[in-house]
């Protein structure tokens, strides 16, 4: 582990959230392809879950869990550039190795635990625990970017 923690492997985070990004998307047509009575539409699959609510025969749940999958995934997609831009930020001004890494373990993390809780909760109370795992984890690429931001002004 010391090892990997004096190597700088912090830019290798960027496809490993983009991958927590794509995750559930790719979950949510998995899961539309393998749903007995519906057609998944791969000419048009946005519109497949708009689809799904009018569909018969399917469980009554399915089409929430469907928008939730697509909820983690634009919720992914909104955060990655926040990513991208604190891991570029905190290796051009020459962050320790250690702290990028930690920080980017951490963020992958917590955002593979915030989809699996979005995914899959369906109370108000489960809701304020995504929304909790979501603040936390946000503070990853923060601390990097006022890190990165205080050494940058010294």
């Amino acid at each position: 582990m010391a090892d990997l923690m004096s190597k700088n492997l912090s830019l290798l985070s960027i496809p490993a959230v983009w991958l927590t990004v794509a995750f559930p998307v790719a979950l949510k047509n998995i899961t539309l392809q393998n749903t007995k009575g519906f057609k998944f539409d791969n000419v048009q699959p946005r519109e497949n879950a708009s689809r799904l609510a009018s569909a018969e025969n399917i469980p009554k749940d399915l089409p929430a869990r469907i928008r939730r999958m697509e909820g983690a995934h634009v919720n992914g997609n909104e955060n990655l550039p926040l990513w991208i831009g604190a891991v570029l930020a905190g290796n051009l001004v020459g962050l320790e190795h250690a702290t990028l890494n930690k920080v980017a373990i951490f963020y992958i993390v917590g955002r593979s635990l915030y989809n699996y809780v979005y995914i899959n909760h369906t109370t108000g109370p489960q809701s304020v625990l995504r929304t909790a795992i979501w603040w936390i984890t946000f503070s990853g690429p923060m601390y990097l970017l006022i890190k990165a931001g205080l050494k940058a002004a010294s």
